[in-house]
């Protein structure tokens, strides 16, 4: 019975393994590091991102740090299940004595190791951006709240895909296709996203009301006075929290696909 109530505990234990004592997270923490070493030179050297104020610049660098962090687990959690299908090792982890919703757990969790990797890596550049600005602060803050808010969803987007997707190839796609669907609103123009039943969209949309609340704060809102913006993410990670493992413990199959 025990086995059973720490299963989540041994996967998470095993992907962590995998993930960083065979260099995977370690190969990826470096890329990342090398890209955020080049993005900020060509931020200096760029003569048109310095017309932008400082507060644009630093928030420019925000998005493109939990973005980063979104592409990092979103590419871990796609593989999770549809890379176990396509490497036939799947059924033998099926058949093991856990719950199916504790495997997918575990692997979920493990993959966001890797945007806790991320954050120290991260907190200095988006410092030296900031720098001078008022809102060094506040964009640690965002980054440690809202930044993981936005990837722990966008895992569990990745997750779901890769759970019934036949194969890495259509796992990938979907996965990206529906990050890019939901965060489309964002490129409206600002006189659109002003219309009442567009703003209600952007509200109800997660990845879009935290990309809203976040730029309210770098603007000079406070942390707490928009915080009804943070409503619907919220609640979209809770109920995938509280509905996954149920849904995995009665659907997750060896095929794929939607049962």
């Amino acid at each position: 019975m025990k086995a059973k109530k720490d299963g989540w505990l041994v996967v998470l234990t095993t992907e962590l393994k995998y993930l960083w004592l065979r260099g995977q997270a370690p190969l990826l923490l470096l890329i990342f590091s090398l890209f955020m070493s080049a993005y900020i030179i060509l931020l200096a050297l760029d003569p048109e991102m310095n017309v932008l104020s400082p507060e644009k610049m630093t928030n420019a660098t925000l998005q493109i740090t939990i973005l980063s962090g979104i592409v990092m687990v979103v590419l871990l959690n796609a593989n999770a299940i549809s890379g176990e299908r396509d490497q036939r090792s799947l059924e033998s982890l099926l058949l093991t004595p856990l719950p199916r919703g504790e495997i997918v757990i575990g692997k979920l969790l493990a993959s966001l190791s890797i945007w806790l990797g991320m954050l120290p890596i991260s907190i200095p550049y988006l410092l030296l951006v900031a720098r001078g600005t008022g809102v060094a602060n506040q964009v640690v803050a965002l980054l440690l709240t809202t930044g993981s808010l936005l990837v722990a969803i966008s895992a569990g987007i990745g997750m779901l895909i890769s759970s019934v997707a036949h194969s890495n190839l259509v796992s990938f796609t979907a996965s990206f296709a529906t990050i890019l669907l939901l965060a489309a609103p964002n490129q409206l123009p600002p006189s659109v996203k002003e219309i009442p039943l567009a703003k209600f969209f952007i509200m109800l949309n997660p990845i879009t009301a935290i990309a809203n609340y976040q730029a309210s704060i770098l603007d000079g809102a406070t942390l707490f006075a928009e915080a009804f913006s943070l409503l619907s993410p919220i609640i979209f990670l809770t109920a995938l929290a509280l509905w996954m493992p149920k849904y995995f413990n009665r659907r997750l199959s060896l095929e794929g696909g939607l049962k």
